[in-house]
This record gives structure tokens, sequence and C-alpha cells, in this order.
């Protein structure tokens, strides 16, 4: 593989990323290439010519974390007690 810095269109590479983020947030499998692919496209994101979109990344994710943490939180609202307890440890079943 070529690691030199290339021009990268950012959300299209986000588009992938997106997904797997989400995958691991949600605990779920991600294959072995997709894994590997990721690291690539992360590499290359933040190597990106005419500037790097590291930055841009970092808040994609950052929004991304925040939109699962605020529908799971939304999610166990009407939760007390054991009740909240229990739902929330079915959030983390694998």
């Amino acid at each position: 593989m070529n690691l030199r810095p290339k021009a990268v269109n950012f959300d299209d590479v986000w588009t992938k990323l997106k997904e797997t983020a989400e995958s691991i947030i949600s605990l779920k499998p991600i294959d072995r290439l997709t894994w590997d692919h990721n690291f690539s496209d992360i590499y290359f994101v933040c190597v990106s010519v005419p500037e790097t979109q590291s930055k841009k990344l970092y808040f994609a994710l950052k929004d991304c974390l925040e939109l699962y943490t605020k529908e799971l939180c939304q999610s166990l609202e009407g939760h007390s007690g054991d009740s909240l307890l229990n739902a929330y440890n079915h959030e983390w079943i694998i």
C-alpha cells in the first residue's frame, strides 16, 4: 500500500467510518476486512492534502458519540429503580 498523503473526500470516507463507529458503540461485530480498511481510511484522512482533515474526523466522531448517548439516555428516561438497572444492563449485553 502506498502511504503517501493524498486528497480525500471526507464525506465519502466518513460514511464508511460512521457505520463502523456505530457498530463499535453498539457492540456489534465488525468483519476483519472492514476493520483493516477503516484503519487505512483514518490514516489517509489524517494525512490528507492539501491539509489534514483530522479535526473534521474528530468532531464527526464526537457528534456520533453524542447522538448515540442522547438516544440511549432518552430510551432509559422512563425507567427507575430496578427497571432502570435492567434496561441499562440490557443495552450492554452482547
